[in-house]
């Protein structure tokens, strides 16, 4: 489909081709619906087009991606499959590269070297996807200003959730539980990546880390549930905020490697308790610990840290 707009392409089956099986090409307001894309280098290719609606398609098997974007903008992919792909190379389940405000709702990305990739492409919108059981879940390289919320990316070989030279991403309830292998691997990991929020995920017995930060700076990570993971958090940054977080059964709570300034409560909250207010700072939450008591109605308890260097506050 080449310079087209305002078609219907479905029940289609494109199978078998040497490069790709179905290919829009500066084409606009599409909709590629219930079309098979299998056994081709690559099942389904967008190229410098825009507010295309590609729903239920099956692209499943093929030598490279299942589903590829490259200079494509507002485009909508919605409940598409994008399994097994990377038969004879790496592969990726769902790919975009330089592309910008796509939306991918309830798309599923399993067993492919990489679910879903996105390289340099910002202001994307990923809620809802299934990225399981690849080497690698979500992969952000390079690309900021990204939201992914309620996402499963689970039982990965490597990690779940990897944030690359990624600023600016708001990563909400999302889950990332069993990554990585008996080595190494972690829920949700974020290198050399400012300026993010970590919030109400869910990070649950993963091989190495729940939640890793590695040169990032300036990122908030609160109320996440981290629970049977090797490590909790590990952190090589500084000025990170790592506040109302559920801490259960971790083999070790938190490590710190080569940093300083990073923040186990909220910035300052003021409240009122029995008519007196009050200055005050919101922890984290460690199941399993006794907690002392305040006349100020704030419970808390130091827990042990790993550290070379000093926390300052």
């Amino acid at each position: 489909m080449n310079y087209s707009s305002g078609n219907i392409l479905t029940n289609n089956n494109a199978t078998g081709n040497l490069v790709r099986g179905i290919l829009v090409y500066n084409s606009s307001y599409n909709t590629i619906t219930s079309n098979t894309a299998y056994d081709n280098n690559c099942g389904i290719r967008l190229d410098l087009s825009s507010d295309n609606t590609i729903t239920s398609n099956n692209a499943t098997g093929n030598n490279a991606r299942g589903i590829f974007l490259m200079n494509s903008n507002n485009n909508n992919l919605t409940i598409n499959t994008a399994n097994y792909n990377g038969n004879k190379q790496p592969g990726q389940g769902i790919v975009l590269i330089s592309s910008l405000g796509n939306t991918l709702t309830s798309n599923t990305a399993n067993y492919n070297t990489c679910g879903i990739f996105l390289g340099d492409s910002l202001y994307n919108t990923l809620t809802s996807n299934n990225a399981s059981e690849n080497f690698r879940g979500i992969y952000l390289d390079y690309s900021s200003d990204n939201t992914l919320t309620s996402n499963n990316a689970s039982e990965n070989f490597f990690r779940g959730i990897w944030l690359s030279h990624s600023d600016d991403c708001n990563i909400t309830s999302n889950t990332a539980n069993y990554n990585g292998n008996e080595e190494y691997g972690c829920g949700i990991c974020l290198e050399t990546s400012l300026n993010s929020i970590l919030t109400s995920n869910t990070v649950i017995e993963n091989t190495n880390n729940g939640i890793l930060l590695m040169g990032s700076s300036d990122n908030t990570i609160s109320r996440n549930d981290i629970v049977r993971n090797s490590r909790a958090v590990c952190i090589f940054g500084e000025n990170n905020w790592i506040y109302l977080n559920k801490f259960e059964n971790n083999s070790e709570n938190v490590n710190f490697e080569a940093l300083l300034s990073n923040y186990f409560h909220s910035p300052v909250v003021y409240y009122k308790y029995n008519g007196v207010v009050y200055e005050g700072r919101l922890g984290n939450y460690y199941v399993g610990e006794e907690l002392g008591t305040s006349n100020a109605g704030i419970f808390d308890r130091p827990y042990g840290i790993i550290s070379e260097f000093r926390m300052a506050e």
